[in-house]
C-alpha cells in the first residue's frame, strides 16, 4: 500500500497547470493507494466560478496528454456522460451539520483530480469537506482519494465558536476501511496557551477513543508543527498517544527530511527548511519506504509544500 500526503494550495500556485499534471503522473506512475490533500479549494460563490473546469481539463488534456481538439471533446464528452465520479463518493458516516450543504463544485480541486485520473484509466474513491474560508474567494478544505472504498466522518476539531470564515476553524477527515482508519487532517500552529493544535489534537484523541477504536490507525497531513522543536506540538503528540509512530522514524528506508522550503503562509518569520507534514501509523510493525516527493529532485515542485510518499 502506498500513501501520498500534500498540502495542494490549490488555485494559488503559479503554472497551476503544469503542477496539476505533475501530481497526476506522480499519483499513475506511483500507484499511490491513498491520497491525502490538504488546501483543497473550491469557489466560495457556486454562482460564480473562478475557474473553468472544462476549459483547464481542455487545457491540460491538449497540453499534457498531447490531445487534439477533437479527442479532447469526446473524452469531456465521455465524462459527462459517465457516472463514475459521482458514483465514487465515499459513503459518509458522520458530517458537520454547519458546513453540510457545502459540496464540491465544478471546479473543486479534488474533484479535477479524480475526473483528470479517471480520464486516465484510474478510478479513486474520495471524499473533500470544507475547512473555512480560503483567501476570502475559496471554500477550502481536505480530501481523501482512495482506490478502495470507505466510509467518511467529518470531524471538527477546533473551538466551536471559530466561525466558518475564520481560518483557525479546522476539521479532520476520517476514512473507515475494513481493517484500518484513515485521517486527514491540517492543523493550525501551536499556542503555549493550549489553544491552536493543542485544543484540536485533544479533539482528535477524544474521537479516537469514542468513535474509531481501531489496532491499526493513520493520521497524516500537514501538522505545522516543527520536528525540532522541544516542549510543542511534535512532542505533544508523542507524548499523548505514545504508541503511534513517525513514519520517518520507522521506515526502513527514508529520502528526503524536509517538507517546506522555506518561508511560505504562515511561516514567513522562518526562512530556514523545515518537516511539518507527516504520517503516524500505529498497529504497522515497519514501513517500507518514506519519501519526500514534489520537491525538485523526485518529481518537479507541485506546490509550497513538497509531499509525503509512504509505503507499506
Amino acid at each position: 500500500m502506498k500513501i501520498l500526503t500534500l498540502n495542494t494550495h490549490s488555485w494559488q500556485e503559479d503554472d497551476m497547470l503544469a503542477k496539476f499534471d505533475t501530481l497526476v503522473q506522480a499519483i499513475v506512475s506511483e500507484k499511490v493507494d491513498i491520497i491525502c490533500l490538504q488546501e483543497v479549494n473550491q469557489s466560495h460563490d457556486v454562482d460564480g466560478l473562478l475557474h473553468s473546469p472544462t476549459a483547464f481539463l481542455s487545457e491540460w488534456l491538449g497540453t499534457y496528454q498531447h490531445y487534439s481538439e477533437g479527442q479532447v471533446m469526446l473524452a469531456l464528452d465521455d465524462l459527462v456522460a459517465d457516472t463514475t465520479v459521482e458514483t465514487h463518493l465515499a459513503s459518509t458516516r458522520e458530517r458537520i451539520a454547519e458546513t453540510e450543504a457545502i459540496t464540491p463544485t465544478d471546479d473543486n480541486y479534488a474533484r479535477l483530480l479524480v475526473e483528470a485520473l479517471h480520464l486516465l484509466g484510474e478510478a479513486y474513491y474520495w471524499h473533500w469537506t470544507p475547512a473555512h474560508t480560503g483567501y476570502r474567494v475559496y471554500d477550502e478544505g481536505i480530501a481523501i482519494l482512495s482506490r478502495e472504498p470507505f466510509r467518511a466522518s467529518e470531524l471538527l476539531v477546533s473551538d466551536p465558536e471559530i466561525p466558518y470564515r475564520d481560518y483557525r476553524r479546522r476539521v479532520v477527515l476520517a476514512a473507515e476501511f475494513s481493517d484500518f482508519v484513515f485521517m486527514n487532517g491540517h492543523f493550525d500552529w501551536y499556542q503555549a496557551d493550549g489553544s491552536g493544535f493543542v485544543y484540536e489534537w485533544d479533539q482528535l484523541v477524544s474521537a479516537l477513543n469514542e468513535k474509531f477504536a481501531s489496532d491499526h490507525l493513520i493520521i497524516a497531513g500537514d501538522f505545522n508543527q516543527l520536528a525540532d522543536i522541544d516542549g510543542e506540538g511534535y512532542e505533544y503528540i508523542r507524548e499523548t498517544v505514545p504508541d503511534l509512530m513517525d513514519s520517518y522514524h520507522l521506515a526502513d528506508t527514508v529520502r528526503g527530511q524536509f517538507t517546506v522550503p522555506g518561508q511560505i503562509d504562515g511561516w514567513s518569520q522562518q526562512p530556514e527548511s523545515k518537516r511539518i507534514d507527516y504520517l503516524w501509523t500505529r498497529g504497522f510493525d515497519s514501513l517500507k519506504s518514506h519519501a519526500v516527493i514534489f520537491d525538485g529532485d523526485n518529481y518537479p515542485v507541485a506546490s509550497d509544500h513538497f509531499g509525503v510518499i509512504v509505503e507499506q
